[in-house]
């Protein structure tokens, strides 16, 4: 998931193939409405959304805003910025601050899922049966594992960055990014071009080359509530 702050600090979270524990909300038996934590009317949106995907270039993508229900996304801000903890991450293609698994909050101690509860509502709902039927049918990739989702935080301070890379990890089906700049950086106008951040998407240097072209072909600027979906596809999924 990404959240950003007045000062250019931003935050994504990224996953693969998505097949979900029974999701449960704390440790009561409350069966998780997955549907009440996303946009109004978002699951009737599949076919529309299936159609651009499908035709997106220059690789199949779709950006969907809003995409989460307004008041749980604001909760989850919340909880990332002051009670998860950021590790600083450094290679030749990144640098960033990143959470640790949230596929694990299971695994917490009480005390600390409580102090999660909106963080946890959204990791199960994106880990629902219905949730993963609808990226399914939009992105037409097939049957998704929830048991085998990835996701973290990742939280971008000034000149943090991520280069070209094509998100191929094992046998991951779709990447997903979850933006959540700050909405009211601006006076109030949301995050803005200018503030940078974009997801670069990059074409294949040419019909007979594997490898990327120069220059991004699509550029996507972060929106507060916005998820980006696409297919990893070795050797043309490239993006930064």
């Amino acid at each position: 998931m990404v959240a950003a702050e007045s000062d250019n600090k931003r935050a994504v979270s990224q996953a693969g193939a998505a097949t979900a524990k029974k999701a449960r909300i704390d440790d009561t038996s409350t069966v998780l409405d997955a549907r009440a934590c996303f946009h109004a009317g978002l699951f009737d949106e599949a076919g529309s959304l299936a159609s651009e995907f499908a035709t997106a270039t220059p690789f199949s993508h779709c950006c969907i805003t809003p995409f989460c229900d307004e008041s749980l996304l604001q909760g989850v801000r919340q909880e990332m910025l002051e009670r998860l903890h950021f590790t600083q991450k450094e290679t030749d293609i990144f640098k960033y601050h990143q959470s640790g698994d949230l596929a694990n909050l299971d695994g917490l101690p009480e005390d600390e899922k409580r102090q999660l509860p909106s963080l946890q509502k959204l990791r199960d709902a994106i880990y629902s049966q219905e949730f993963r039927d609808f990226v399914s049918h939009v992105t037409g990739c097939g049957p998704l594992s929830g048991s085998r989702t990835d996701m973290s935080t990742n939280r971008f301070k000034q000149r943090d960055h991520l280069l070209l890379h094509d998100d191929v990890i094992g046998d991951r089906r779709v990447s997903y990014i979850i933006y959540l700049p700050d909405p009211l950086i601006n006076e109030g106008r949301g995050w803005e071009p200018r503030d940078g951040g974009h997801l670069e998407l990059y074409p294949r240097e040419s019909a007979e080359s594997w490898a990327p072209a120069i220059n991004p072909t699509r550029r996507l600027p972060p929106q507060w509530n916005q998820i980006v979906l696409f297919t990893v596809l070795p050797g043309q999924s490239h993006h930064s």
